[in-house]
């Protein structure tokens, strides 16, 4: 079952780099490194120990903002608009979590 999600989740960052090279925002050997990159990762993602869990972290992380910072640059031409749309996401993420923590509290069985 872990080769699934594991492969779902190569297949995921497999796509959005994909969309990212023809765009010209990424080089195809830039490409193909963070490919490589990630298919190691994730293999040393299951290793036990501290190491596993840091590639974890790094992987819970990095690819929110990754992929935050590549949302930014694909929707903008300018370095001042990309700041902007940054901030009107993360608002819009603290709303979403707000909410979240509210439908938490209300559908939990603890009262």
């Amino acid at each position: 079952m872990r080769i699934f999600w594991d492969s779902l989740v190569i297949l995921t960052v497999l796509v959005w780099i994909l969309k990212l090279a023809p765009g010209g925002y990424l080089s195809a050997e830039r490409a193909a490194i963070f490919l490589v990159l990630l298919v190691f990762f994730t293999a040393a993602i299951r290793i036990r120990g501290s190491i596993g869990r840091l590639i974890r972290l790094i992987f819970r992380i990095g690819l929110p903002i990754a992929s935050l910072a590549s949302l930014c640059v694909t929707y903008t031409s300018g370095s001042e608009e990309a700041v902007r749309v940054f901030f009107g996401v993360l608002t819009v993420f603290i709303m979403l979590i707000g909410f979240y923590l509210m439908f938490r509290v209300a559908f939990s069985g603890k009262k």
